[in-house]
Protein backbone atom coordinates (compact mmCIF):
# COMPACT_ATOMS: atom_id res chain seq x y z
CA UNK A 1 0.00 0.00 0.00
CA UNK A 2 0.82 3.90 -0.37
CA UNK A 3 2.56 5.23 2.17
CA UNK A 4 2.14 9.35 2.23
CA UNK A 5 2.75 11.43 5.07
CA UNK A 6 2.29 15.17 4.86
CA UNK A 7 5.43 17.33 4.24
CA UNK A 8 3.42 20.64 5.95
CA UNK A 9 0.64 21.32 7.71
CA UNK A 10 -0.96 22.60 4.50
CA UNK A 11 -0.76 19.04 3.03
CA UNK A 12 -1.85 17.58 5.87
CA UNK A 13 -5.24 19.79 5.89
CA UNK A 14 -5.94 19.05 2.31
CA UNK A 15 -5.52 15.60 3.19
CA UNK A 16 -8.01 15.41 5.79
CA UNK A 17 -10.10 17.46 3.88
CA UNK A 18 -10.31 15.34 1.06
CA UNK A 19 -11.01 12.31 3.29
CA UNK A 20 -13.84 13.71 5.12
CA UNK A 21 -15.03 14.88 1.40
CA UNK A 22 -15.32 11.44 0.30
CA UNK A 23 -17.04 10.40 3.37
CA UNK A 24 -19.43 12.99 3.10
CA UNK A 25 -20.34 12.61 -0.94
CA UNK A 26 -20.68 8.47 -0.21
CA UNK A 27 -23.07 9.21 2.43
CA UNK A 28 -24.96 11.70 0.73
CA UNK A 29 -25.32 9.31 -2.45
CA UNK A 30 -26.01 6.50 -0.35
CA UNK A 31 -28.97 8.55 0.99
CA UNK A 32 -29.62 9.77 -2.22
CA UNK A 33 -30.04 6.22 -3.31
CA UNK A 34 -32.40 5.80 -0.72
CA UNK A 35 -34.75 7.92 -0.78
CA UNK A 36 -35.47 10.23 -3.86
CA UNK A 37 -36.61 12.91 -2.19
CA UNK A 38 -33.46 14.38 -1.76
CA UNK A 39 -32.63 14.09 -5.86
CA UNK A 40 -36.26 16.10 -6.72
CA UNK A 41 -36.69 19.24 -5.78
CA UNK A 42 -39.06 20.03 -2.75
CA UNK A 43 -41.21 22.52 -2.70
CA UNK A 44 -41.40 23.67 0.64
CA UNK A 45 -39.64 26.38 3.23
CA UNK A 46 -35.87 26.39 3.16
CA UNK A 47 -35.97 25.69 7.19
CA UNK A 48 -37.85 22.66 6.53
CA UNK A 49 -35.79 21.69 3.40
CA UNK A 50 -32.63 22.12 5.86
CA UNK A 51 -33.21 19.37 8.32
CA UNK A 52 -34.41 17.09 5.74
CA UNK A 53 -31.21 15.20 5.39
CA UNK A 54 -30.42 14.72 8.68
CA UNK A 55 -33.83 12.97 9.64
CA UNK A 56 -33.79 11.17 6.74
CA UNK A 57 -29.66 9.47 7.87
CA UNK A 58 -31.61 8.96 11.33
CA UNK A 59 -34.45 6.84 9.78
CA UNK A 60 -31.29 5.11 7.91
CA UNK A 61 -29.74 4.32 10.45
CA UNK A 62 -32.89 3.19 12.33
CA UNK A 63 -33.38 0.93 9.51
CA UNK A 64 -29.51 -0.64 9.74
CA UNK A 65 -29.77 -1.47 13.45
CA UNK A 66 -33.94 -2.82 13.23
CA UNK A 67 -34.01 -4.03 9.95
CA UNK A 68 -30.84 -5.08 8.73
CA UNK A 69 -32.25 -7.16 5.87
CA UNK A 70 -34.05 -4.07 4.12
CA UNK A 71 -30.59 -2.75 3.67
CA UNK A 72 -28.88 -2.56 0.01
CA UNK A 73 -25.23 -3.10 0.28
CA UNK A 74 -23.64 -0.20 -1.65
CA UNK A 75 -19.90 -1.50 -3.26
CA UNK A 76 -19.37 1.21 -5.84
CA UNK A 77 -20.27 5.44 -6.11
CA UNK A 78 -21.52 3.96 -9.84
CA UNK A 79 -24.23 1.60 -8.02
CA UNK A 80 -25.52 4.89 -7.01
CA UNK A 81 -27.01 6.52 -9.90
Amino acid sequence: MFDYRPANADELFNLQHASARNVIERISGVLKYRFRILVIPAKISMDLQARIPAALAAIHNFIRIYDPKKITTFNEPADLE
